[in-house]
């Protein structure tokens, strides 16, 4: 629950102006008026509603240099303030509180999670099956939680959120992060994601003022990025957004995921496009930044960790295909490279 002065939804940058009857985009939030005042509540925060909790390798988020081969627990609600076209996440994503039919939805408190968790041998706890910006309520109580009962706490997001968003959830405190940036292009933000008006125009600027907020954060111990790419729609991208990255530290993990697009392209002829199309631009963008990855697919021979300095194999990962994917093998020595003693950015 915020108070606010005006009828704009302070999280992200879309700012929508949010009314009784109408709660933005992504349907989350409504203003209320509570002691004479406007309030902006959450729509499913007063009965702390979720709808997935699942355990899983911490690589499916994908997260590889922050405590591999750990398990975590994956939690998120419904809505999103993207649509994108392709969305591999539409039971979720696509699903707002005016309709919930589609989706199984219930009632968990984050202490409970946080305890089932710990029962189940988990020492960590990610947002990210939906974007964590459409409710952030719930997201800043895990946060708080997490950090009072020693449980690591992380978010997927697309990074749209505003900077204030991210300074109040930075104040409280989170321990990694998985970005991903989507495109750099306005057409495809339009066309393909959903961005309207000025926004798309906007958004490369958004992206990059706050991947470096997360980056620079005290309590954020890694920060990975990712980029779904769609054959000829985007993956030419890769080599920018690896430049921009670069920018800020070439040690930032970076992960290209092939996609196999749902939801509004399901039923199109989107064209995947064999591996090579694709493998290019990885190779590329593997020259400008020290760790980058090309997965979600089976059995990829793209997901392993090398040194950068000698090209020894440090981690070993499988590929199991879309978001799954697991360590098999770790092969670092004080988080330096046995062969050549190379220091690798990584947090055991």
């Amino acid at each position: 629950m915020t108070t606010t002065n005006n009828d704009k939804c302070p999280y992200c940058e879309l700012h929508c102006s949010l009314t009784e009857d109408w709660s933005g985009i992504c349907g989350m939030y409504k203003i209320e008026r509570i002691n004479n005042h406007p309030e902006i509540i959450n729509r499913l925060y007063a009965d702390h509603q979720i709808t997935e909790f699942y355990r899983s390798w911490i690589e499916s988020v994908p997260m590889f240099h922050y405590k591999p081969g750990s398990m975590v627990a994956n939690i998120g609600t419904i809505s999103c303030n993207y649509d994108c076209k392709y969305c591999l996440n539409e039971r979720l994503a696509r699903v707002s509180p005016d309709d919930m039919t589609k989706t199984n939805i219930y009632s968990e408190p984050p202490e409970i999670l946080i305890k089932r968790a710990k029962l189940s041998g988990i020492s960590s706890i990610v947002f990210g099956e939906n974007e964590p910006v459409v409710s952030m309520d719930y997201v800043k109580e895990m946060a708080r939680l997490s950090r009072k009962k020693e449980m690591d706490f992380g978010i997927s997001t697309n990074g749209f959120m505003t900077k204030s968003t991210i300074t109040s959830l930075l104040d409280i405190g989170i321990d990694y992060v998985n970005f991903d940036i989507k495109s750099f292009n306005p057409k495809y933000l339009r066309e393909i994601i959903g961005l309207r008006g000025t926004f798309a125009e906007r958004a490369r600027d958004i992206f990059l003022r706050n991947l470096k907020l997360f980056y620079s954060a005290d309590c954020v111990k890694m920060i990975e990025v990712s980029t779904p790419v769609i054959h000829k729609l985007n993956d030419y991208e890769v080599i920018e957004i690896a430049k921009e990255i670069g920018k800020i530290n070439p040690q930032i993990p970076y992960h290209i995921q092939r996609i196999v697009p749902e939801y509004q392209f399901k039923e199109k002829k989107i064209a995947i496009g064999n591996i090579e199309n694709t493998r290019e631009y990885f190779l590329k963008a593997k020259e400008i930044l020290d760790h980058v990855y090309f997965g979600a697919y089976p059995n990829s021979p793209y997901v392993h960790t090398e040194c950068r300095n000698c090209g020894e194999i440090l981690i070993k990962r499988a590929d199991h295909g879309g978001c799954y994917a697991e360590m098999t093998k770790y092969n670092l020595e004080n988080n330096r490279c046995p062969n050549c003693k190379n220091k690798i950015n990584i947090v055991l």
